[in-house]
Parts: C-alpha cells; sequence; structure tokens
C-alpha cells in the first residue's frame, strides 16, 4: 500500500497537467458547493486549475474530510479518496457550472456500496486571487487549500497526511485571516499572507491530538505552490527591477468587474487609478499593496518586494541550479537576493541571473517547495563587477514528477485526431488515453526512464513508440501519426450548434441506426460512437422543437474514422416574437441611451434608444436569458428568464445604477450678509434626483454624491436669495470643499 506521503504528493503534484482534459467552461465551478442552500449534509470544496486539474474536498459534517483529484472529463469528475486506504469514491456530473449530481461510494466494504446520490448546486462562488491555491512549508510538512469567496470569506483547509484534515472559515481582516476550525472549534488557525506566494501559519489548539501531535500547537512558513490560474483579480507591472529612477507600469489584468482601486507603491507613492504608472525615485526593495472591490467585497493583496530599484549601476550574479544527482537542470527555483536585490527564477535549462546594485552587499537564497539546497545560501560583500558560476544542488526532500504530452492524429490530411488511443509506459508508468481530441498527458515519476508505446485495435503508428532517459522536466509535442488497417471498429463523431450564433447544443439524440443505439450531446455539442468494421446505416439528431440540417447522415461499408460528422439546428417553428421594455437610471429616473441588450443562446442583441427603449425579436419556443449591459454600470435585475416563449412581452424594464457607488462629499459654510452669521436651516438641493440637504447651527453643510457626478447645486430658504445662486460641477471625482454661499434678505440692494 502506498504511504500516506505518496498519497499526498499524488494530491498537490496532480495539479501539473498540462493538456486541459475539460471545455473552459468547466473551469468555473470552483467554490463551495451544497445539497441544499442551507443544509450542511454535504459539503464540496472545489478548485480547478487551468492545467485541468481538479482538487474536491467532502466533508458531511465538518469534522470529517476527504480529498479527491482527478480531470473533468466530458464533465464529470471521478476519483477515488487521496486517504492512505482510498476509502471513498467520488463522482460528480456537471449539468452547469453551478447545478450537478453527486454520488458518493464506500470503497471498505466487499462491493462499492453507494452511500448517496445528491444533486448539488454552488452556494458560494470562488474568487481567485493572490492567495487561492496549494501552499506547503519547505520541508512539505504541512499542506494548505486556500480559497476566497466573491461574496467575501475565506477557507484554508490543512493536513499532514492527507487523512486527517481540519478546515477553517472566516472574513480575512487586511491580509490576515484568524478563525476558528469548523466542526467543533477545537483549534484556531492565524494565516498572515506576508506576500503574493509566501506567508505565515499558527494553529493553536484547545485539546491534544495524540495521533498527531505536530498539529497540537504550530507555526509554519509556506509558500503557494500551485496557483488556480488565471486569476480573477490580478496584475502585472513592468519593469520589476531596474536603475533609479525607474518607471513602473502597473496593469490590472482581472477578468471580473472591479469597481475601485487603491495603490501603495510601498515608497510614499498612492493612485486610484485602475492602471497607473509610478516612478520610483530612491534604490531599494519596495513592497506594492493593492486594494480592490469586487461585488461590494474588498480585496486586499500584499506583494513583498515586489519593485527592486538599483542605483545608477548594476551588476549580475549568475549561474545554474541542477538536481543531485544526475545534474538535471531544475527550472522554477525562485533565487531571492536580501538588501534590494529582488528575486528571479530559473529558467528551463536552470540558469538564472539576478541583478544587483553597485556596491551591494547581501545573501542569495534559492528556494522551490520539495527540495533543499548546496549550499543552502551565498553571501556577498560589495559586488562591483559581475559574478558568474554561482550554483547550487538541489536535492528532492519528496518525490517529483514530471508530465508527457502530445496529440495522435492520422497520417495523411486533413489530420484527424485519433480519440481511446491507448499510450503504455514500461517501468511501471502505466498506461493513459487519448481524448475525442486526440489529446494524451500522463504523469509520471522523476526521472523517468522507459518507452511509450501507443495502440489501438486498427492502426499502426509512428514512430512504433518514444524512448526516455531520465527525464526530469514536462515534455510537451510527444505526438505519433495513426494508419487505419481496417480493424474491428471506427469512431463516427461530431458536433451539433444553433443556427443563431453557431452555440453548441447539448442532450440532442444522436441514433445510429441498425441496432447500435443513440447518444446525447455534451455541454460542447459533441457526440461520438464506435461503430463496427463495415458499418452501413444512417445517423440521426433529434431534440424536442428543433430540425436539424443535414436531417440525417448515411453510411456504406465503413472502414475508416468519420470525424466533423456536424449537425445544424433550428427551432422548428420559426415566427417571431418579441421583448421589449425600457431601460432608466435610478437617479431621477432619467433613461439610459446605448445600454446593450443581450439575447442569450446566440439569438444576438439590441442596444436602447434615446428614450431607454429597446425592442428585439426571437424565435417563437426561444429560452434564454436577456441581460442589459453597458460600461460603469450595473442593473437591477441583472437579468430577465425566459422559457418556451410563444407571444411577444412588454414592459420588460431595467433600472441602472452607477457600478461603483463610490460617494465623493461636495461641503461648504452659508453665511448671512450682515455680519456673517452662520445660516441655519437652509435647503441645498443637488440636481438630477441626487437629494438635498439642510445646513446644521454653524451654517456648515455636506453631502454625498456618486464619483462621477455631475449637476448643480441650489441654496434655498423662504424670503432669502443667495450669491452665487447655484454652483456647476462636473464629473466631480474627489470632496470638495469651502462651497460657500452668501444670503441676502429678498428684495435687499448693495
Amino acid at each position: 500500500m502506498r504511504s500516506a506521503r505518496y498519497k499526498l504528493w499524488i494530491l498537490l503534484t496532480g495539479l501539473l497537467i498540462l493538456w486541459l482534459h475539460t471545455a473552459p467552461g468547466w473551469a468555473q465551478t470552483q467554490g463551495i458547493w451544497k445539497d441544499t442552500p442551507t443544509g450542511t449534509t454535504h459539503n464540496f470544496y472545489i478548485q480547478n486549475y487551468e492545467t485541468g486539474s481538479t482538487i474536491v474536498i467532502y466533508t458531511p459534517d465538518g469534522l470529517t474530510f476527504y480529498a479527491f483529484q482527478a480531470d473533468i472529463v466530458l464533465n464529470n469528475f471521478q476519483a477515488d479518496s487521496l486517504d492512505p486506504d482510498s476509502d471513498r469514491r467520488l463522482r460528480i456530473e456537471f449539468s452547469s457550472d453551478a447545478e450537478a449530481v453527486a454520488t458518493l461510494w464506500d470503497l471498505t466494504t466487499g462491493s462499492p456500496e453507494i452511500l448517496f446520490e445528491e444533486e448539488i448546486e454552488k452556494i458560494f462562488d470562488a474568487i481567485r486571487t493572490d492567495h487561492s491555491g496549494i501552499w506547503k512549508d519547505a520541508s512539505s510538512s504541512v499542506n494548505l487549500y486556500v480559497q476566497e469567496y466573491a461574496a467575501g470569506g475565506m477557507v484554508v483547509v490543512y493536513t499532514f497526511d492527507a487523512e486527517t484534515f481540519q478546515a477553517f472559515v472566516g472574513d480575512p481582516t487586511d491580509i490576515t485571516l484568524v478563525a476558528p476550525s469548523l466542526g467543533d472549534g477545537s483549534e484556531e488557525i492565524e494565516m498572515e499572507f506576508s506576500g503574493a506566494g509566501q506567508g505565515v501559519i499558527t494553529v493553536h489548539s484547545v485539546s491534544a491530538d495524540p495521533l498527531h501531535p505536530q498539529a497540537n500547537n504550530f507555526g509554519y512558513q509556506v509558500f503557494k505552490l500551485y496557483p488556480p490560474a488565471p486569476l480573477d483579480i490580478d496584475y502585472t507591472a513592468s519593469p520589476t527591477s531596474g536603475a533609479a529612477p525607474l518607471s513602473v507600469q502597473f496593469t490590472d489584468t482581472s477578468n471580473v468587474m472591479l469597481s475601485a482601486y487603491d495603490w501603495d507603491f510601498g515608497d510614499g507613492g498612492m493612485s486610484t487609478d485602475q492602471n497607473p504608472q509610478h516612478t520610483y525615485a530612491s534604490p531599494g526593495a519596495y513592497d506594492v499593496w493593492r486594494t480592490v472591490v469586487y461585488n461590494g467585497v474588498a480585496f486586499i493583496s500584499l506583494r513583498t518586494e515586489y519593485i527592486s530599484v538599483s542605483s545608477s549601476g548594476t551588476h549580475a550574479i549568475s549561474g545554474a541550479v541542477t538536481v543531485a544527482p544526475g545534474g538535471t537542470p531544475l527550472s522554477g527555483v525562485t533565487i531571492s537576493g536580501d538588501n534590494g536585490a529582488g528575486s528571479t527564477n530559473t529558467d528551463a535549462s536552470g540558469n538564472y541571473s539576478l541583478p544587483v546594485p553597485d556596491g551591494w552587499s547581501g545573501t542569495i537564497t534559492p528556494s522551490l517547495g520539495g527540495y533543499t539546497f548546496a549550499p543552502s545560501s551565498k553571501g556577498y560583500t560589495n559586488v562591483t563587477a559581475d559574478v558568474t558560476g554561482e550554483d547550487y544542488e538541489a536535492t528532492a526532500t519528496s518525490p517529483q514528477t514530471v508530465t508527457l504530452s502530445g496529440i495522435v492524429v492520422e497520417d495523411s490530411p486533413p489530420y484527424n485526431p485519433i480519440p481511446d488511443v491507448t499510450i503504455s509506459y514500461t517501468n511501471g508508468g502505466g498506461t493513459t488515453t487519448t481524448d475525442a481530441s486526440g489529446h494524451y498527458s500522463k504523469q509520471l515519476t522523476a526521472p523517468y526512464t522507459g518507452t511509450a508505446t501507443p495502440s489501438k485495435s486498427g492502426w499502426t503508428f509512428v514512430p512504433p513508440s518514444l524512448s526516455y532517459g531520465a527525464v526530469n522536466t514536462n515534455l510537451i509535442d510527444q505526438n505519433f501519426e495513426g494508419t487505419s488497417t481496417g480493424g474491428s471498429g471506427h469512431i463516427v463523431s461530431g458536433r451539433v450548434i444553433f443556427v443563431l450564433g453557431g452555440s453548441p447544443m447539448q442532450n440532442v439524440t444522436v441514433t445510429f441506426s441498425g441496432g447500435l443505439g443513440s447518444v446525447t450531446t455534451d455541454a460542447n455539442g459533441d457526440y461520438g460512437m464506435q461503430v463496427p468494421d463495415g458499418w452501413s446505416g444512417t445517423v440521426t439528431p433529434s431534440l424536442s422543437g428543433y430540425t436539424f440540417d443535414p436531417t440525417s447522415r448515411s453510411y456504406t461499408n465503413v472502414v475508416f474514422d468519420y470525424l466533423n460528422q456536424n449537425f445544424t439546428g433550428f427551432v422548428a417553428a420559426q415566427a417571431t416574437v418579441f421583448v421589449s421594455g425600457t431601460i432608466s437610471f435610478t437617479l431621477g429616473g432619467t433613461p439610459l441611451q446605448g445600454v446593450t441588450v443581450t439575447f442569450s443562446g446566440g439569438a444576438g442583441s439590441t442596444t436602447t434608444d434615446a428614450n431607454g427603449e429597446y425592442s428585439y425579436g426571437v424565435p417563437a419556443g426561444w429560452n434564454g436569458t436577456v441581460t442589459p449591459s453597458l460600461s460603469g454600470y450595473t442593473f437591477d435585475p441583472t437579468s430577465r428568464s425566459y422559457t418556451d416563449l410563444t407571444s411577444s412581452v412588454n414592459n420588460q424594464d431595467y433600472t441602472g445604477f452607477y457600478a461603483a457607488q463610490i460617494m465623493v462629499f461636495i461641503s461648504g459654510n452659508i453665511s448671512f450678509v450682515l455680519g456673517g452669521s452662520p445660516m441655519q436651516g437652509v435647503t441645498v438641493t443637488f440636481s438630477d434626483g441626487a437629494g438635498s440637504t439642510t445646513t446644521d447651527a454653524n451654517g456648515d453643510y455636506a453631502y454625498g454624491v456618486p464619483a462621477g457626478w455631475s449637476g448643480t447645486v441650489t441654496p434655498s430658504l423662504s424670503g432669502y436669495v443667495f450669491e452665487p445662486s447655484n454652483k456647476s460641477y462636473t464629473d466631480v471625482t474627489a470632496n470638495t470643499g469651502n462651497q460657500d454661499y452668501v444670503a441676502f434678505i429678498a428684495g435687499y440692494t448693495k
């Protein structure tokens, strides 16, 4: 039986798969899922990775946990638990990125026993930030799962052995989470993120655990090994190092709409721009803090010594990092220098080059989770020229893996992919198979030595195999070409799309004649079936309410694969019905012109006119959602859903709001002309429905308006006139004070 440490290694290094085996839409399932919105019977923490791998942590009660790791393939996730005995098997069938069916088996009985099969739904959507991902300490003792949520809050789960887990949920303050454990509250965690990829955890236990004494009271410095990239909230800086004065362009790369930005550049400089440019005048290593607001929740990130500014002259300290024994280059090692030297990473050849200021003195340290280094660091004094040959030797502290991946295609144009090819690896490497796109990926223990051989009934391949010797780095493009020999079976596959917009059609039944049965299209509209060698028959798509072009496809004496056998779907009754309404602004109810109104399923879009009105025709029987959008605005409702629309509908209205309800304040004083005494009770009105306020006993007023507001401010009080009579404002983006007025008795002349 494999050790618990080996299981945990599988859990973490399994994220390095290079080929994505699932459609992009299924990379949006991350978050907290439950069988009911308020129930606690079944709880799932799901985190996806761009590499194609998914981690699922399941708990029924906050005390007992199981972890699973696999790819989502054809909208399905299935894996055995990563505890030493693999006690559970989990299967999740996703019908969308927010709905699924989960089945859990008990594997400790003679035959697998179903413990439950339930519909589950995503209750809290995750938001991928600097903090999200899998974290470990330098010696791989403790392992952390971290996830943040769009509605606020954070979950942290730790384990030492992939068998015993402890979970914590709370709201982070700044860059620190302090929270009690779920279930029994027996522990409290404090996790402080000291950078985008480093932090410190401290766990205090209420009661001792004799089975895991290391988990009673402990603290570790931890590093993020695997982020769920690309991050939803992220930014870049260019350049991150150079001589003073150094001009740095910061660029927001978030893929969600943020409503506010607050930058602290570490040298006293600040900005509220989305993509600010900042110049560092003096040498040093600068931390960068950024606070953004998404969905009304603030997310804060700290990148420690992110910008390295040297004096006018710099020198390079360079070398290579290799793995012992064998001297294989090791990429991705972080080479960090103190005293303003910054950091860099080794490239694919294991080489690095770190710029340091002229006259620099300090220490350089290599680091990478799962490795120790000899020497552990190197010291330097008064560097005045380039220094070369500064090499390190790495030793793995836990088993490492490499991923071999490629594609298998036919040997002649149009070079169609060949699915279901088995790739077998010698020396205990096991097997993998190609997916519908002909892609395959295999994770192996490094350094791997052996051969990879493709096989499929009725096919031969070139090359017949690929040989590997002590592979320590991931290899892509390990490709094969296949030639059909007229074997026992062939694939007929294709895609079904809707005529409006070319969107995929899911759940279309595709029937193969001659008693072969039928299959249904997946979320990408894809279908496929293996037919016998020499088969003749027809393939016919069907779905209630739709017709297809062609209505069917015929085949005679099939002796090779038929791919790209596509169909186009049409609504059976192409009568047109209309959806119409008005979109107005919340302040004053003024019409909003130029709002894009999008109809889902490829039905198209329209825009509101000068009166805020829209009207658009869709096919009778249309199902879908209507969503308004305009840069800088949100809408209520966010969308409207329609099912089997057979007649026109009117008054489908929406109300627009500023997307970022950041308030700025306009303030001042109103005094009487004779003696300058304060005027209390003066009404100060803000135009365009923004509202009004009154002066206090000191004649003072202050009123908040949305950032970007334009309009006029007018004071009024019976029996009085004011100078000026009003004040006009355009695009107010900051607090504005000293907006004073003088009052005169009506009819008064100077």
